[in-house]
């Protein structure tokens, strides 16, 4: 099936048979470097897409957990200002309800300081828990980021690139065979 491509070749001189072989060895490393780019390429587009999607998914997961907290801090602001609200009428119940009963002096004061002892103990409550809950996204934010970083890392290993010495170094060695095949036909032949 082939046979009618090699006769015409056989049919060449030497030195058309050494051109030729050293045009095919030339288009084939050509062929392969090409190749070998096209697929570092492809694999480097491939790491960059992939680093920008984890690091867009950081992004939201990082606004969606500074969305939480401002929103447990709003939750926070408002039990805060309930309690205080809620302190001030008790103090201000307590006062009309003494003066009612014609109480006055060291217990009206006590009870009137133990409303503002536990309004306050309430709202210092209230201020270490939006510290911690500072804390706590903080780390989580942290621990976010680096585990983008550290995945970012293992994606983004060394691409290989076309081996450009190689390809000419067997493209060489097929040129020398080549010629010492030429040199040999033509020291056969007698030429």
């Amino acid at each position: 099936m082939f046979d009618f491509i090699f006769i015409p070749i056989l049919a060449c001189e030497p030195t058309t048979i050494a051109a030729l072989t050293l045009v095919l060895a030339a288009a084939g490393t050509s062929a392969s470097i090409y190749a070998q780019q096209s697929a570092a390429d492809a694999q480097t587009d491939y790491q960059e897409d992939l680093a920008k999607a984890r690091n867009t998914e950081f992004l939201k997961q990082a606004e969606a957990a500074r969305e939480q907290q401002a929103q447990e801090r709003e939750a926070n602001a408002r039990r805060l200002f309930g309690a205080r609200q809620a302190g001030q009428r008790a103090e201000a119940t307590a006062r009309v309800a003494a003066a009612d009963s014609g109480i006055a002096g060291a217990s009206v004061d006590a009870l009137l300081r133990e409303h503002r002892t536990q309004t306050a103990l309430f709202g210092e409550a209230i201020h270490r828990q939006n510290q911690l809950l500072n804390a706590g996204t903080q780390t989580r934010l942290e621990i976010g980021r680096m585990a983008t970083r550290t995945g970012n890392v293992s994606i983004n290993a060394p691409v290989a690139q076309p081996n450009y010495a190689g390809e000419l170094l067997q493209l060489g060695q097929t040129g020398l065979g080549t010629y010492a095949q030429y040199k040999d036909s033509k020291n056969k032949t007698g030429g």
